[in-house]
């Protein structure tokens, strides 16, 4: 028995059994709850069952009557499926000749013979016309931020060498550089003669001697810091021990150059003994930088006081030089920075000059980490071809040039690098492409499209030199014009061309690949596949007996009873607490059958799906048929709902006899504007989804009546309206149940109180009788 009050109350002080009374009097009263409660999930179970259908309803939609599955029955190319067999004259298959049936195909069979294949005009560059990693602009100067044990590594078709910058390699001649460099790359991969490093027109040339190779270049170990002249690092003078020992009192300078701007800064330092640590000491030093307004640029110290080395950095973008005048006021004399415990000059004198470098070896080389031959030409600007006409003398003064590029004028920007520029062609409608070949550093310009006339010339006008001689397209460069041509072949033995290699003969798409032998003919030959037709409607068939069993149980089968008269209904909080969970479980299945058993909307679905099977098609040239016509029919049992049956026999007869008509049976779309689903202009296909969408579409009655799961119609439906109404009576009720419980526990408590009152009276008067 529930509690609908969770009040703390003491009962039975009189002898009174006041929750006994309470609890019989509230159970008359809750029948009405329990009541109304099943009636409530009845609501419920039937919502559940109209949303099982409208599910079975969607997927067999979305996989047999949506445009965009490969099971639609919508569309003709779902029951289409060809035979196709290519053979030559000269025995067994070809691959000479591909062909692949349209949706207009209806079959066909062809003999060919192909004396020439059809083929774009097109400009090709020499082989090997790029092969050379190239650098950006490299001077003498420019070795000074290099030093002894500096390393480039190098990758020849994923095999990683390393090479390591030696003192001979940095006399300030890059000429030397790039012989040092091209000796040292042989002697790794020992190929003498294969590589080829110079110097052209002020860049640092990298190239192999073969075309095929995969060559890039990578920055190996090298930190970019300080590089003296005469040492490798310039190392604090530690001859004192642990800490920095004497160092002279007084004011020193040196000069900092900017080499970015070109303006030269004096920096200077006061040393006050305090300088005890190379800690504090860098501290004077960045100090002094600071002040004298030399901000990317900093010293750094690394290491412990005896073994460690102290440089300067450039943080910026910026590289620098710092010198001195070798006088005992200059900061950079070897008593201050030079090889540890060394008491007399180095080689070559007192370091008076350090070069602080700001990026990598290979920027200072004016190369990229990870450059290759492959990126290498095509991601220089187009003015540092060394082109003229597309250099920066002859362009505007926002950059542009115009170019003539088959017979239209392109304006470039020079500023460009050669990768944009083929961008820009591709995508300028200019009726072919430009391409560029890693392997064999080969460009190609090739038309669009095949044939003799859909091609480009090569006469004069049609193309600048200036854009020739950009991707060696120009005889001098070796370049090479191809003009285009038609495909020339019998076919049945008739003579005949075509632009394309591609071409449609009775809606086949044939191919051509490749030229006959003498007398040899290729027969191509296209069939429609019945199994496959046959398969798509017998995969439909199982699926809508499926649909239209599940729909007619639904409003076929009636509610079960528990008893003579009685049905299963929903089981109270009390019944379930007297069952166990296997019985309930069995209960509700049981419960839960029947629910929209002889539904007008469940009915009438069934009822119009049947209909809708029956009514011929018009399938064009005057004929109408039906699925019975083809061998696909109700069953003569009425108690399986209207359930489909294949004659098999039948159906392969009919479509040997009608062809593409047996499809249109099921693909025909009615004209626009017709509704309904017995139209004879319309197909199976678009009739079953009208009668879908008439149930869970926009409109549709279930979806009115219960809503559909993940719509708005989930929560406005009429189903919901009603359990809403009746979860507010519910709710209400237990207000009144509540009320009602007080009100007899209220009752009971006066009578309590008025029997011990009463009991009181009857003790005192027995007491004065002597009782």
């Amino acid at each position: 028995m529930a509690t609908y009050s969770n009040t703390m109350r003491l009962t039975g002080l009189s002898g009174l059994d006041t929750e006994t009374f309470v609890q019989q009097l509230m159970k008359a009263e809750s029948m009405k709850y329990t009541t109304l409660k099943k009636r409530t999930t009845l609501l419920e179970w039937k919502q559940e069952a109209y949303r099982a259908s409208a599910k079975q309803l969607s997927d067999f939609q979305t996989k047999f009557l949506s445009l965009t599955s490969k099971d639609s029955i919508r569309l003709a190319s779902t029951f289409s499926s060809f035979a196709n067999k290519v053979t030559s004259s000269l025995g067994g298959d070809s691959s000479k000749i591909s062909v692949a049936a349209t949706g207009d195909s209806s079959g066909s069979s062809h003999t060919y013979e192909v004396s020439q294949l059809a083929s774009k005009s097109k400009l090709e560059s020499a082989a090997g016309t790029t092969g050379n990693i190239i650098g950006g602009s490299i001077t003498d100067d420019d070795l000074k931020f290099l030093k002894q044990g500096d390393t480039l590594k190098f990758s020849l078709d994923g095999n990683t060498k390393t090479v390591t910058i030696g003192a001979d390699w940095l006399n300030g001649d890059v000429a030397n550089f790039a012989a040092k460099l091209q000796d040292a790359l042989e002697g790794a991969y020992r190929k003498t003669g294969f590589f080829n490093v110079n110097v052209t027109n002020g860049k640092l040339n990298i190239g192999v001697g073969e075309t095929g190779h995969e060559f890039k270049v990578y920055d190996g170990a090298g930190d970019p810091a300080a590089v003296s002249a005469n040492a490798s690092y310039m190392q604090l003078n530690l001859s004192g021990g642990i800490g920095l020992g004497p160092l002279p009192n007084g004011t020193f300078s040196f000069d900092v150059t900017d080499i970015g701007a070109g303006a030269t800064t004096s920096v200077n330092i006061t040393l006050d003994g305090t300088e005890n640590t190379p800690a504090k000491l860098v501290t004077k030093i960045n100090d002094a930088l600071r002040a004298a307004g030399v901000n990317g640029l900093q010293a750094e110290f690394t290491g412990d006081n005896l073994t460690g080395k102290m440089t300067f950095r450039a943080t910026g973008t910026t590289a620098y030089k710092l010198s001195g005048d070798g006088t005992a006021a200059d900061f950079l004399r070897a008593e201050y920075f030079t090889e540890r415990g060394v008491g007399t000059a180095p080689a070559g004198g007192w370091p008076t000059e350090l070069y602080v470098r700001k990026d990598s070896v290979t920027g200072v080389l004016g190369l990229k980490d990870g450059q290759g031959i492959a990126d290498s030409f095509i991601n220089q600007k187009l003015e540092d071809l060394g082109v003229t006409g597309i250099d920066a003398a002859s362009a505007n003064a926002q950059g542009n040039v115009t170019i003539k590029i088959n017979g239209q004028n392109v304006e470039v920007n020079v500023h460009k690098t050669v990768k944009e520029f083929m961008e820009q062609i591709n995508s300028g409608g200019l009726g072919a492409k430009i391409s560029f070949d890693s392997l064999t550093y080969r460009f190609r310009f090739e038309a669009d499209s095949e044939g003799n006339s859909s091609g480009f010339g090569n006469a004069a006008g049609d193309f600048d030199d200036k854009f020739k001689e950009v991707f060696g397209f120009d005889a001098a460069s070796g370049g090479v014009y191809t003009a285009g041509q038609d495909a020339i072949f019998k076919i049945d033995g008739v003579n005949t061309t075509r632009d394309s290699n591609t071409f449609v003969i009775d809606g086949a798409k044939v191919t051509l690949k490749d030229t006959t032998a003498a007398g040899e003919k290729i027969t191509v030959e296209v069939k429609k596949d019945i199994a496959k037709t046959v398969d798509t409607i017998k995969s439909f068939v199982d699926a809508y007996n499926e649909l239209i069993d599940a729909i007619g149980k639904q409003a076929s089968t009636p509610r079960p009873k528990s008893d003579s008269y009685n049905y299963y209904e929903p089981l109270s909080d009390e019944e379930k607490d007297a069952m166990k969970e296997a019985q309930i479980d069995s209960w509700e299945v049981k419960a839960k059958t029947g629910m929209l058993y002889r539904d007008s909307i469940m009915e009438g679905l069934t009822r119009d799906l049947r209909q809708a099977m029956n009514v011929k098609v018009d399938v064009g040239d005057g004929k109408y048929l039906s699925l019975y016509d083809i061998g696909v029919a109700t069953g003569a049992d009425y108690t399986q709902g209207g359930k489909l049956y294949i004659d098999e026999d039948k159906l392969n007869a009919a479509i040997e006899k009608y062809g593409d008509k047996v499809v249109n049976i099921f693909t025909k779309s009615a004209p626009a504007g017709t509704k309904g689903f017995t139209s004879t202009s319309m197909g199976i296909a678009d009739r079953v989804n009208n009668i879908v969408n008439g149930a869970i579409g926009i409109d549709g009655t279930i979806r009115a009546k219960a809503g559909i799961e993940g719509t708005y119609s989930e929560k406005d439906n009429l189903l919901k309206k009603q359990i809403d109404d009746q979860n507010k009576r519910l709710a209400d009720m237990i207000v009144y149940l509540r009320d009602k419980e007080e009100y007899y526990y209220n009752m009971f408590a006066k009578m309590e109180t008025a029997m011990q009152q009463a009991n009181s009276q009857m003790s005192y008067i027995t007491a004065q009788l002597g009782g």
